[in-house]
């Protein structure tokens, strides 16, 4: 499912031209990493064996950063872009194909604040992705 993720992730058009990865954050400005060990819980199981579930996945993006403020304006203006993204195609009912056996009911994307890592000349963003589906019985 990371790779469902991923996909939809880069149709993004403020990260078109980031370079992507699984597990795997470059150490350049401008990339991001998807992470690939989603947490899963069940919200609800049916007699049928069907289930309603929730995964999170973790997002990291990686931006210059530093004394030009110009950069850090960017970088907010940035992660607002991307949340609107995913806030407005939720509503929209644009969701991430998934397997046939799961349906997609929602995607959400918050980034957090106490997760944010500054080094010399980039800037770490985290959030978390979480994707609520319904999930058939295999046939």
């Amino acid at each position: 499912m990371v790779f469902d993720i991923l996909g939809y992730i880069t149709k993004c058009p403020h990260l078109k031209s980031y370079v992507t990865n699984v597990d795997f954050l470059g150490k350049n400005p401008y990339s991001l990493s998807v992470g690939g060990v989603p947490e899963n819980k069940t919200v609800k199981e049916y007699t049928d064996g069907d289930q309603l579930m929730k995964s999170t996945f973790s997002l990291r993006l990686r931006l210059p950063y530093g004394i030009e403020s110009q950069n850090n304006i960017n970088n907010s203006k940035l992660i607002k872009n991307v949340t609107d993204w995913f806030l407005k195609n939720n509503e929209r009912g644009i969701l991430p194909e998934l397997s046939a056996d799961k349906i997609p009911i929602s995607v959400t994307c918050n980034f957090l604040q106490d997760k944010v890592t500054y080094l010399a000349d980039t800037v770490i963003f985290a959030a978390d992705i979480t994707v609520l589906y319904y999930k058939t019985k295999s046939l």
